[in-house]
């Protein structure tokens, strides 16, 4: 038997050597344990009742379970979520925290023309339609609950073949998933809007601009620019001011096993195990949706089921023994839809894009200032439609992944009909496996219809300037400005652009400079024509002014941008479970049996850990592109049920 306990325990060791890689940053969505893999529920309070020995006729067991499991270490939620962005809640107000600041995590917002500083990790607020000083910060404390009802059947076929048996179990389970999203009073709501050419031809007032980031984030507002420009509203990633729930069941377990080891004190067998997906999948409007379930997945693997009575009393109704169950499993590929970032651009789902095409009309590009002959058309121009990334970064994938796996290890001490359960469960998944479905995603009017991405039509807008001025006439000329080049000098990011200062951004001088377009993409001087004629430039206001940039080219964002790699995720978690019950062994044909158990689960996250108001470079960032994102969670059950030969 030592040769057998060797090789079982190993199983534990081989999985974890499985799941063991380093952490990444961020993750758009998070994939958690299925409520349905849970083999420490499946062992615990029945184990004098199944695997048994010399039975010669069918028998079995039906057990009903009752749990109750709710999630703690919500930070670390946040974490994956949004990676080193967060910092922790310091209001004071009364809209602070509704539990404890110490599980709150916020991401500060400020706009490019904000009254102080910026800090490095703040979001810009103009990219989501709030005025250009606005200073505030939105707040996290994600949170998961579960409420199932496992229904599990064990049956022995010994009458058909020794050792033989089947089993299958079903959780109908509710799941309450909570961002828990707030946003705290806002240090400065802003009074400006956006001057002339910034989002549009024509200056907007603050009365235009979203009052709140809120109204932004939960989709619910944009930005009025007017009759020319549109600024789509938020319609994926969205964040909920209140929590999501799921009815469902959550997959249906089954396995056929065979013990071909089978004593009085000891049985070690495999099984064969197909779970169906009977849950749901994710859509993709929502941050930190709720999920029944393994996320749509068809699974097969195999199972281990073993045992060994270490000490019996000599009247034999008192035992010990050690009980160890292992099961791997193989998610196949399923259609899911999910929401991307750009590649090395965590956050960028919340970033501002721009459509540009053609025709390019009135708009000229050239190396040299001034009035200057050979100026050449840029490619594309700017067509009047704003959007977040989220709205076409949104997408329809095929996900698997290679293995799950499940171990428990467990020590049971039963006298006459009492029974405690006390032990280890070990559940790892490695790094699911992201494709593309020929770049179907959602369009950016929100609507459920998907379209293939088009190229050479969406870049980022950052803080450009989207339209300047013929210094003849004042009109407006729509321009090709983009701030998504590989280069550090032009790429902008969730921070913000390259044009406005972050650490003066309201100092006139420098505002005066950014206005000119002189960090975007490929920027040359802009004119109206090709020709040497003078009071042909293109300039920053209707006004008059300095002849102002555009690009030549743009860089537009491509397929191959989105970061499928980057939102592949994997997890780990170690749970320890206790469980008491008492079977009313004096009854012959039906015996009934009830218990009571209890579990702490703690889940393997990121190592960053930013808990003070440094900026993210105070983090440790270190990664590869599959993170580790897992539910830590406590719970509580009922197992009650009846065993019959």
């Amino acid at each position: 038997m030592k040769q057998t306990l060797k090789k079982s325990l190993s199983i534990v060791a081989l999985i974890s050597a499985a799941f063991a890689n380093a952490d990444s940053q961020v993750a758009p969505y998070l994939s958690f344990r299925s409520q349905s893999m849970d083999a420490a529920r499946e062992l615990v309070g029945w184990t004098n009742e199944v695997n048994l020995y010399d039975m010669e006729k069918i028998y079995g067991s039906f057990a009903i379970t009752p749990e109750y499991t709710k999630s703690f270490r919500p930070h670390k939620l946040a974490e994956c979520l949004f990676g080193s962005d967060l910092v922790k809640n310091t209001s004071s107000s009364s809209d602070s925290c509704s539990s404890s600041c110490d599980d709150e995590r916020c991401i500060n917002i400020s706009g490019s023309r904000a009254a102080a500083a910026r800090g490095a990790g703040d979001w810009l607020a103009d990219y989501f339609g709030l005025a250009t000083d606005f200073d505030g910060q939105i707040c996290f404390e994600p949170r998961v609950s579960n409420f199932l009802v496992d229904l599990n059947l064990y049956v022995g076929l010994d009458e058909w073949y020794n050792g033989l048996y089947f089993r299958v179990h079903a959780p109908i389970t509710h799941a309450k998933y909570d961002l828990n999203f707030k946003e705290k009073t806002a240090t400065a709501e802003g009074a400006l809007g956006y001057d002339e050419g910034y989002m549009s031809e024509a200056a907007v007032t603050h009365a235009n601009v979203v009052q709140n980031a809120t109204a932004f984030f939960d989709g619910s507002s944009a930005p009025n620019l007017g009759n020319t420009v549109t600024f789509k509203k938020l319609c994926a990633a969205k964040m909920r001011c209140k929590s999501d729930s799921e009815t469902g069941l959550a997959d249906l377990r089954m396995a056929l096993g065979w013990n071909f080891l089978s004593e009085e004190d000891y049985h070690m067998g495999l099984n064969f195990r197909v779970a169906a997906p009977t849950g749901n999948a994710p859509k993709g409007e929502y941050v930190f949706e709720a999920i029944v379930g393994n996320g749509n997945h068809w699974e097969v693997g195999v199972g281990l089921s073993s045992h060994v009575i270490l000490w019996r009393s000599e009247t034999e109704d008192k035992h010990f023994g050690f009980y160890m169950d292992a099961n791997v499993m193989h998610l196949f590929e399923t259609k899911q839809r999910r929401t991307f970032d750009l590649k090395g651009l965590p956050n960028s789902r919340y970033m501002l894009a721009e459509k540009l095409g053609t025709p390019v009309t009135d708009l000229f590009a050239n190396a040299v200032a001034g009035d200057q002959a050979g100026s050449e058309a840029p490619s594309a121009q700017f067509k009047n439609e704003l959007a977040p990334v989220a709205n076409f970064s949104t997408q329809d994938v095929d996900v698997s992944v290679g293995a799950a796996g499940d171990v428990v290890a467990m020590f049971n001490y039963t006298s006459g009909g009492f029974a405690w359960d006390l032990g280890y469960n070990f559940w790892g998944r490695s790094c699911e496996k992201i494709k593309c479905r020929s770049n179907d995603n959602c369009d950016t009017d929100c609507n459920t219809d998907c379209i293939t991405f088009a190229e050479n039509t969406w870049a980022l807008k950052g803080d450009a300037h989207v339209y300047g001025f013929n210094e003849t006439g004042n009109a407006p000329i729509a321009l090709s400005a983009t701030q998504g080049g590989a280069t550090a000098a032009s790429q902008a990011n969730i921070h913000g652009g390259k044009n406005f200062s972050v650490t003066n951004p309201n100092d006139a001088a420098s505002i005066l400079v950014a206005v000119q377009n002189p960090n975007i993409d490929n920027a040359q001087f802009a004119r109206v024509i090709a020709a040497n004629n003078v009071g042909n430039n293109i300039e920053t206001t209707s006004a008059g002014g300095t002849q102002t940039r555009t690009s030549k080219d743009s860089v537009f964002i491509a397929a191959t941008d989105f970061d499928y790699d980057g939102a592949e995720t994997r997890g780990i978690s170690h749970k320890v479970f206790t469980h008491l019950s008492y079977a009313w062994v004096d009854k012959e044909d039906w015996v009934p049996y009830l218990g009571v158990g209890a579990m702490a689960e703690f889940g393997s996250n990121p190592s960053s850990v930013c808990d003070n108001e440094a900026s993210s470079s105070s983090c440790d960032t270190s990664c590869d592109s599959c993170q580790k994102c897992s539910l830590s969670q406590w719970g509580v059950w009922v197992k009650g049920g009846v065993s019959f030969n």
